[in-house]
């Protein structure tokens, strides 16, 4: 009964915990084919390098970005040749649900448009890359411009 569990667990390099297996990811590169590290571990691991080494990160994000530009423009193309018929349903069903909410972006893109509106920066931050805000849809043009963070952020405060 004891060697069964000892091939059901495995323990941690990291914590030193004795876990299910399911706790490990895979590595084919190991031996039992699993990861040394939990996957907590493992998690905390990856969230300080990602803090540690952000300026890092972001050049090689770049880096790659450009190299692949082909790549990523053809993957891309396909993906949404994939999927465009799910995403009109999806639109659809999101435009008879909301005809409100609909209205007031069509209007705003109207006014933006023929040039009786015109964007403004983020009022939180001053990005001059800004997106509409309808605090009340029954007034389709007045907005507050925000930045795609700010307007994240307002959003997340009005549900909580």
């Amino acid at each position: 009964m004891k060697q069964l569990q000892l091939f059901n667990a495995k323990s941690c390099r990291i914590c030193g915990e004795v876990k299910s297996l399911t706790e490990f990811n895979t590595a084919h590169e190991n031996r039992d084919g699993l990861s040394n590290r939990c996957k907590r571990c493992l998690a905390n691991y990856n969230l300080k390098y990602r803090k540690d080494n952000r300026q890092r990160i972001a050049e090689r994000q770049a880096k790659w970005y450009c190299e692949n530009r082909d790549w990523r423009l053809r993957h891309q193309s396909e993906y949404f040749q994939r999927n465009r018929r799910q995403r009109l349903e999806v639109n659809r069903e999101y435009k008879r649900r909301n005809p409100e909410k609909c209205r007031a972006h069509l209007l705003v893109y109207r006014a933006l448009k023929a040039g009786n509106s015109s964007r403004r920066p983020c009022e939180e931050c001053g990005n001059e890359n800004s997106e509409a805000h309808h605090d009340d849809y029954t007034k389709p043009l007045e907005v507050i411009w925000l930045c795609r963070g700010c307007h994240q952020r307002l959003h997340a405060r009005l549900v909580s």
